[in-house]
Order: structure tokens, then sequence, then C-alpha cells
């Protein structure tokens, strides 16, 4: 039997709408949620369906379906990593490989000869920046 959204909402996802509107009462916003918030969302949204979770939680429910299929691993850091390359002192070696990599861009392999590391620096920053 197919659920209406006008139906009343089920004891279990009223909990985790309890829940949700707990931590957003003692935190800013914009703040992401914590894994053990999702995992009652994701949970929820098996039981009684994407849309209605979502509606119900306040949640994009393209974010939550993506949490349910996997596609958003626990250990995303929210902002991208930078590292930078430091001259050791000595001339730079007359090669160098390069491989970056960026969720939902894939990789970037960069093959430099004769280099100096705040070229490759700047090149790589721009680079990272760049792609959105």
């Amino acid at each position: 039997m197919r659920r209406n959204l006008s139906d009343p909402a089920p004891a279990t996802l009223l909990e985790v709408q309890r829940d949700f509107d707990a931590w957003r009462s003692t935190h800013p916003r914009r703040t992401p949620f914590p894994e053990s918030l999702w995992a009652a969302a994701t949970a929820a949204a098996s039981e009684h369906g994407v849309y209605r979770t979502a509606k119900l939680l306040r949640l994009d429910s393209s974010a939550l379906k993506r949490r349910m299929l996997g596609t958003v691993p626990a250990s995303t850091p929210t902002a991208p990593t930078f590292v930078e390359l430091l001259a050791s002192g000595g001339s730079p070696p007359p090669e160098c490989i390069l491989e970056i990599e960026r969720p939902r861009h894939g990789k970037l392999r960069l093959e430099l000869k004769a280099w100096r590391a705040t070229d490759v620096t700047e090149v790589v920053r721009q680079l990272w920046n760049g792609v959105d």
C-alpha cells in the first residue's frame, strides 16, 4: 500500500525528527549533522521512504538518498586538503610526477620536467581552486 504524505508520521519517524530538532536548537545553522543523526535518518528513510523522511526532517532528499546508497562515505572531509611543496635547499629532481584526486572530479596527473617547487605549488593551487 502506498503511503500518503498527509498520513500521520509513524512514532519512529517522529522520534528521529525530535532528535534533529534538538540538535538544530543547540547548533548554529550550516553546521554539519553528526553521523549518528545521518544514520538514524537513513534507517528511517529505508523504512518510511526517502522523500517523506527528508520532508519531515527538513533534509535535502538527494543528500539523504546518496547517504542511503553509500556514495557519501562517513570519513569524507568537509573541506579539501592542500599539500604545499617546499624546496629542500638542493636542486630539484629533473622530473616529477604529481597526481591530484578530488571526489566527483577524478584524477589529474602532471608530469613535470625541470620544475621549481614554487611553480608547482602555484599550478596545483590554481588547478585545485579552479575546479568546482
